[in-house]
């Protein structure tokens, strides 16, 4: 076959599949918008942000304390703070740039068998010169974690340095209490304030609305609530109240109970 086509690129290239496919891309049909495969300059997932008066002003908006910015001028490194992990990619936020990041797992929390020194969301992290390799996570002050699953006594790390965990819940159906108390546990375990956001509230009114809400006081206790309805606007102001510029907030609750 090779003799005959002269070699196996020609061959492919007379093949009915690949001259419609390459129809479709020409004619930006259906099959071409889905398939092709565009290609990403070098570097284009370092694209610089928006220009500010101060660069560090980006880092404030995600909560930069003045000891992060010791720490990194005393290692002489990029200051980040990872907003999305990719399995084997993390992306950084730093004072200039977005970009992805690589971490030595295999040699270091893998050696050590602690999941817990891989870096997480919301991690402050330490860069390489060239700003490719995490080579350090910064000390957490604040760490959301659950039991991994099938690996004994292993903690799963969810995310890290959050201030405020807003347990949300629906008034009109979703209502756990149990549900409730595990999450308001595992935030003041991990040194998080957590909160009660209650959406939905035009869906239950009445003697109804006072019921659920007697039921929340009874795992509430110390605890923040705010009830919301993106219907009728009523609790919106309390509830960006907790998101705050400098805060991080984080969301839990089943689906379906508007947390978008």
């Amino acid at each position: 076959h090779r003799e005959y086509r002269g070699g196996w690129g020609p061959r492919f290239e007379r093949s009915p599949h690949t001259r419609r496919a390459r129809e479709h891309r020409e004619n930006r049909g259906e099959w071409g918008r889905r398939f092709t495969v565009r290609p990403i300059p070098l570097g284009a997932h370092r694209r610089p942000m928006t220009e500010r008066s101060d660069p560090a002003d980006l880092l404030r908006l995600y909560g930069l304390r003045p000891e992060l910015t010791a720490l990194a001028a005393e290692h002489g490194a990029t200051l980040g703070r990872v907003r999305t992990v990719y399995g084997i990619a993390w992306e950084v936020v730093t004072a200039e740039r977005v970009l992805r990041a690589s971490f030595d797992v295999r040699s270091r929390a893998r050696r050590e068998e602690d999941h817990r020194l891989r870096p997480a969301v919301g991690d402050w992290v330490l860069l390489s010169r060239d700003e490719a390799t995490i080579e350090r996570v910064l000390p957490r002050a604040s760490l959301l974690s659950r039991k991994a699953a099938g690996k004994g006594d292993v903690a799963q790390v969810i995310a890290a340095n959050v201030d405020v965990l807003a347990v949300v819940t629906s008034l009109d159906a979703d209502l756990s209490e149990r549900r409730i108390e595990r999450y308001v546990l595992m935030a003041r375990e991990g040194g998080v304030r957590p909160a009660v956001v209650c959406s939905k509230s035009d869906a239950c009114v009445g003697e109804a609305r006072e019921a659920m809400l007697a039921r929340l006081a009874t795992v509430c206790d110390g605890v923040q609530v705010v009830v919301t309805s993106a219907r009728s606007g009523e609790g919106l102001e309390a509830l960006r109240a907790l998101a705050s510029n400098g805060v991080t907030l984080a969301l839990a609750g089943s689906s379906g109970v508007g947390k978008s």
